[in-house]
């Protein structure tokens, strides 16, 4: 890490975040609850895209790059840096990296380099972009030690994603839903938030039950999100003779409610980072099995059960694990709950990242407790 000329902090330091959209992903999740709740730092919100679907509330507004191409985008972005002059400027993917890297030659700002949000590595022309701009960046920060691993970079800040407090077990002001309505008995209740595209895994899950069900173990799945690959997962069940063990939610604004009435926690994916989606179901007090794979190893502890990718006899036989030990199942529950409130919740984010910006501001040459070297 390459230390900074030391400065004497203003009252305020200025930050602007260069995002590609603000619609609805986990990153993106992650930047609006950094605005929202960081009140020691002032934030400047810029976007590429602003999608009609968003996380923006109504009295929220940001700045949006018009131009569509690239050396356009530069010469706006290097125009709007000029009239904000901020102190630090955050990319938050790898095209807003790149643009972000050329205007710093030329201006006052301190670039930061937070395109790493995958716990792997993604072997195609985007992937290499993202890991040469990672290594070409003097600061860089990860949602994961997975993803500094992943894009074989020797050193980099970690700041983990922070939890919503709406996702809180103990928060009483969620709406009230019956997933009782889903199903015609009462199963052994487990759910799963996920995009419904390649790199997310519900086939596995979809085996593992039917596993299970010829064991005379009956689970219903309350499968929450949407994507391309929807049609193709129904009739993926379908085939298997388990549709009517799955419920297809799509993409809702209370999965929190959801959660609180079910069993377990599911989740099976190629690749992550710091999986919002499990420190959710852990925030909602939940026992959490998930594939080990990215970041994931790095927030499960002795809350939940590790299995390999992609393979549905490890993951029938942990869900069947929890479903016959209830008392290990609720053992983990809680532990899910103490896990978040002491490491990921939305308070402790805010806390290193203030910490983080103004340590990289200062020119300190780490913020200790969050650098990592690999």
């Amino acid at each position: 890490m390459i230390k900074a000329k030391s400065r004497q902090l203003p009252q305020k330091v200025s930050v602007v975040h260069f995002t590609p959209t603000v619609r609805r992903g986990g990153a993106e999740r992650q930047l609006m609850t950094i605005v929202r709740n960081s009140t020691a730092i002032e934030h400047h919100v810029i976007s590429l895209y602003m999608p009609s679907q968003n996380y923006l509330e109504e009295s929220e507004s940001i700045r949006v790059i018009q131009s569509h191409s690239f050396i356009g985008r530069v010469i706006e972005f290097s125009r709007i840096m000029k009239e904000v002059t901020p102190d630090i400027v955050v990319s938050w993917d790898t095209l807003t990296s790149l643009i972000s890297l050329i205007c710093s030659i030329s201006k006052a700002y301190c670039f930061v380099n937070g395109s790493i949000r995958h716990g792997i590595y993604q072997n195609n022309i985007h992937g290499l972009l993202r890991k040469y701009l990672a290594h070409v960046s003097k600061i860089v920060i990860a949602n994961s030690k997975a993803g500094l691993r992943a894009n074989q970079l020797s050193q980099g800040y970690v700041l983990y994603n922070g939890v919503d407090k709406k996702f809180d077990k103990e928060n009483t002001h969620r709406d009230e839903v019956d997933i009782q309505d889903c199903v015609r008995v009462k199963p052994f209740y487990m759910v799963s938030i996920a995009n419904m595209v390649p790199y997310k895994d519900y086939p596995t899950i979809f085996r593992a039950m039917d596993r299970l069900r010829c064991q005379g173990i009956i689970t219903h799945l309350i499968a929450i999100g949407d994507g391309k690959l929807r049609s193709q997962y129904e009739q993926y069940a379908r085939d298997l003779k388990i549709l009517d063990l799955v419920s297809f939610i799509g993409n809702i604004p209370n999965p929190e409610s959801y959660l609180a009435k079910c069993d377990i926690f599911v989740h099976s994916s190629k690749g992550e980072g710091c999986p919002n989606a499990v420190l959710e179901a852990m925030y909602a007090g939940l026992p959490v099995i998930a594939s080990n794979t990215g970041g994931t190893s790095e927030v499960i502890e002795d809350n939940g059960i590790l299995y390999n990718y992609g393979n549905d006899e490890e993951l029938s036989t942990a869900i069947k694990l929890l479903y016959q030990e209830s008392e290990t199942r609720k053992n983990m529950a809680e532990r899910s709950y103490q896990i978040v409130l002491k490491k990921y919740s939305a308070e402790v984010m805010i806390i290193n990242y203030e910490h983080l910006i103004h340590s990289i501001f200062a020119g300190e040459s780490t913020a200790r407790d969050l650098m990592v070297r690999i």
